[in-house]
């Protein structure tokens, strides 16, 4: 019996692509759960959510489930997958990768593993596997995580990957902002109506652990 060929590594520019967009999706549906579950929006959606209960009953979850299990890819140390790590050791022995892009990249991501760590901790107890041994409010007081971090993780992410595609001279991606406007403007539409902007004030330093009580 024959053994089974693995496939070739895509390449470099094509993962490096995809991390990208990975980064960037994950970052829209962080904006998204932000906005549907965050402290200054919630009060102004309420009732509209409440009549739409069925339909928003999980979304703000799907929306943080994906963000959560996209950005601990990213930080995974596998071999086989499109990760930080092994782009980087890629690069490292690629000829003509500019060295200077290679350590901001490398700095970047030192000063992101912590808060990956969290967020790595909720991919594998509740999330990629539902831990039997730990309830869902005891994971998130473990990863001890708040919104501000989850946003910050989600820019030094970028931020690696595009170092990393510099140093190959590839252009740089950026977050696309129109999600959550358009989200806005479909609750609008709705009946819903927001304060201006400088009367609303954002509280990102709130604990997941008290977002999240089931």
């Amino acid at each position: 019996m024959s053994g089974t060929t693995r496939p070739a590594v895509l390449p470099l520019d094509e993962r490096l692509e995809t991390a990208a967009q990975l980064v960037i999706r994950a970052r829209i549906s962080f904006d998204v759960w932000w906005f549907l579950k965050g402290v200054p929006t919630e009060p102004y959606i309420l009732p509209i959510m409440n009549q739409f209960s069925e339909f928003f009953r999980f979304d703000r979850e799907a929306h943080f489930f994906t963000f959560t299990v996209t950005m601990a890819a990213l930080f995974e140390t596998r071999n086989d997958t499109i990760n930080l790590g092994r782009l980087m050791k890629d690069l490292e022995q690629t000829k003509g990768a500019n060295p200077d892009q290679l350590s901001a990249a490398m700095e970047n991501l030192d000063a992101a593993v912590a808060i990956a760590a969290k967020v790595t901790t909720l991919r594998r107890k509740l999330f990629a596997h539902r831990s039997g041994h730990f309830s869902f409010p005891s994971v998130f007081q473990e990863a001890d995580v708040a919104p501000d971090e989850l946003r910050s993780l989600s820019d030094q992410t970028l931020a690696i990957v595009n170092h990393l595609r510099s140093s190959l001279g590839l252009a740089e991606r950026y977050f696309h902002p129109n999600a959550v406007g358009h989200l806005q403007e479909m609750f609008v539409a709705l009946g819903a109506s927001f304060p201006d902007e400088d009367e609303v004030t954002p509280d990102g330093q709130t604990p997941l652990s008290k977002m999240f009580r089931r």
